[in-house]
């Protein structure tokens, strides 16, 4: 996230958690395990696609 976007976020004063990088290396999801939660666009699934999609550029992970 870029500084002034976070600066954003922050002054909206809307209830915030903030969840470090190393969370994401927790747990790797497929594609195939993205796409049935996403059956209504939700901003889960939304959110979940970018996840692997990134990892899939980034790292060269299989995204079948």
């Amino acid at each position: 996230m870029r500084p002034e976007a976070l600066a954003t976020v922050l002054a909206a004063e809307i209830p915030t958690e903030m969840i470090g990088l190393d969370v994401t290396r927790k747990l790797i999801m497929k594609a195939s395990e993205v796409d049935p939660a996403g059956a209504a666009r939700s901003l889960l699934h939304d959110a979940l696609r970018f996840y692997v999609e990134f990892h899939r550029k980034q790292e060269g992970l299989a995204a079948p």
